[in-house]
């Protein structure tokens, strides 16, 4: 038996009382699901496009693999930033000049790259990971970074419900 005035929240309204139950987050998650994977297919190829770079950087050009990953890596945003702009994120921002999407996207994505190459060093110099795996596991922790923040900075994107509705991040109390 519970004490007076601690009941169980009314299934009805579980957000009024601060609580998120999975079932609400399922429709939060979903309204990022397709662009989310869009944004990751198109990061596959910006992988591959850091891949190459980088190695031909450092295998063929003698490059120090970290000033090589930071070349390999802007190289990547900017192919990263065209194939998003026209396929992820086509319907976001439409009032928004291109130049200025580019140029925050670059910002954002250098947050990105900040965390791939510390990671990137971290792996190679203290763990002795090469270079190449290292630099994947680096792009992999920038990823979450990059879509979280472009969504919101570049292409003012918000999650939608299934019926396109959008959702309020706000709970009241």
């Amino acid at each position: 038996m519970q004490p007076a005035g601690q009941g169980r929240v009314p299934a009805a309204d579980p957000l009024r009382h601060g609580h998120m139950p999975v079932t609400h987050c399922r429709p939060l998650l979903m309204g990022h699901g397709v662009r989310f994977l869009q944004f990751a297919l198109v990061g596959l190829s910006g992988v591959v496009v850091n891949t190459v770079l980088l190695y031909c950087l450092v295998g063929f050009a003698a490059w120090p693999h970290v000033p090589a990953a930071a070349c390999s890596s802007e190289a990547a945003m900017l192919s990263n930033f065209l194939l998003n702009d026209r396929w992820t994120f086509r319907d976001a921002a439409p009032g928004a000049q291109w130049c200025g999407r580019l140029l925050r996207y670059n910002a954002v994505a250098l947050g990105g790259v900040a965390i791939s190459l510390g990671v990137l060093s971290a792996l190679t110099t203290l763990a002795g990971v090469y270079y190449l795996l290292a630099n994947l596991v680096g792009i992999l922790a920038g990823t979450l970074w990059n879509y979280g923040v472009n969504v919101l900075v570049t292409w003012h994107v918000r999650a939608a419900d299934p019926a396109g509705m959008p959702l309020s991040a706000t709970v009241e109390g």
